[in-house]
């Protein structure tokens, strides 16, 4: 009975057309978005030929100016050191040209590495000048992007210009786990399990009741809504994945991203490499227990409010509460170490690679604790929907 129940309720979401609508939506945002968008999209990891062939005819310039007034020595009031440095630099971006042009991209990402001093900060700067902290926020991108592409050249890996843009399909789920994307996964699973247990009350033959009890009709509900989302999630990254590797290179379990422990050191000592493989094992992780969270959360909202839309409207607002309060100042919640609440954890991808404890500048905020943290939520959202399915029977809840 259990067995048959439970792919009942599955194929009754499966084939809810409020689902179906929502996510062929989202499949052909998504599909616009890498097969129309992501192409021709520059970031601060883009190197601009044309922009590269500027710099270089600017510095040839310059350098003509002083051999023809000899200020070509060291005499400090002969301007000759900023010639030497500018000579050094004109040959490194020359090659580094050169380079992408011929698609020698290893011999290219070793220049790059040479050029990131003098051309990376100018590529940030646009983006942390809101910031509280422009000039931490801008050595902090700075470090993990030298570190990450001096990785790619120690580890022996064949060099793409994907992989320099960070565009490969394994990159690209990386830096789509590090943006608020993780938030729209997360609605995802209160979207889905929203009705779950409201849209019955509709059906009045319910009320003769099913040789089922009522915990565990709940319980194979849950079970069916959970197992519906992650197959969602998991057939969408697929076919994202598939599409993006086709166009740029699938990428590697064994690139390794930089992480962050412990206060920001400009030093560098801080800093560390994770396995991608290791990052995205650690993303499932919290990604399982976000989706048993929210739906057994869904079960106690539905029972005390046994309205659909109510059901979402609380849940969004949890899941966004956090937006309210956090600020790069923020330390505790109401006096309590703010890395003591779920919500801090939702964040997951930057909570796992350390960004949250660099934003926060507080080193209480790390993926272990915050598996403990959401692993006690469950269990306190478990007791309270046990206690509340005595308190809202199955004829209370059903009666219109």
């Amino acid at each position: 009975m259990n067995t048959y129940f439970f792919k009942h309720e599955f194929l009754r979401i499966f084939k809810q057309r409020k689902n179906f609508l929502f996510v062929s939506f989202i499949l052909l945002v998504m599909l616009v978005y890498i097969l129309a968008i992501m192409p021709g999209q520059d970031s601060i990891y883009s190197y601009d030929e044309q922009k590269g062939k500027e710099e270089l005819q600017d510095l040839d310039m310059v350098q003509r100016g002083k051999a023809e007034r000899e200020a070509t020595g060291f005499s400090p009031k002969s301007g000759g050191f900023i010639y030497a440095m500018n000579d050094t630099k004109y040959r490194v971006k020359r090659s580094m040209l050169y380079a992408f042009k011929d698609e020698s991209y290893e011999r290219f990402l070793r220049f790059y590495l040479m050029d990131m001093p003098d051309s990376f900060n100018d590529k940030v700067r646009p983006l942390v000048e809101e910031s509280p902290f422009p000039d931490k926020d801008m050595m902090h991108v700075y470090t993990k992007t030298y570190t990450m592409y001096e990785s790619f050249l120690d580890d022996e890996f064949p060099i793409s210009y994907t992989m320099v843009e960070q565009n490969t399909a394994l990159q690209s789920l990386y830096r789509f786990l590090l943006s608020a994307g993780v938030f729209l996964i997360l609605f995802f699973v209160i979207y889905f399990s929203s009705d779950v247990l409201v849209k019955d009350r509709q059906n009045k033959t319910i009320l003769q009741g099913l040789p089922v009890s009522w915990y565990r009709l709940i319980n194979l509900k849950s079970a069916a809504a959970i197992i519906y989302t992650l197959s969602i999630i998991f057939i969408l990254t697929a076919v994202a994945m598939i599409v993006i590797g086709v166009q740029n290179g699938f990428g590697s379990f064994a690139f390794k991203i930089p992480t962050i422990f412990g206060e920001y050191d400009h030093l560098g000592e801080n800093y560390d490499l994770m396995k991608l493989g290791k990052f995205l094992l650690l993303c499932l992780a919290f990604l399982v227990l976000f989706i048993i969270l929210f739906t057994r959360l869904n079960m106690i909202f539905s029972l005390i409010f046994k309205n659909t839309w109510v059901v979402l409207m609380v849940s969004s607002m949890i899941l966004f509460a956090e937006q309210v309060y956090l600020s790069r100042t923020s330390r505790e919640l109401f006096g309590i170490d703010i890395g003591s609440f779920p919500q801090t954890y939702f964040d997951f991808g930057n909570v796992i690679t350390g960004e949250r404890m660099f934003l926060l500048n507080i080193d209480s905020i790390t993926h272990g604790k915050g598996l403990i943290i959401i692993g006690i939520s469950i269990l306190v959202v478990e007791i309270v929907l046990f206690l509340m399915s005595r308190i809202i029977g199955k004829r209370r809840f059903y009666k219109i």
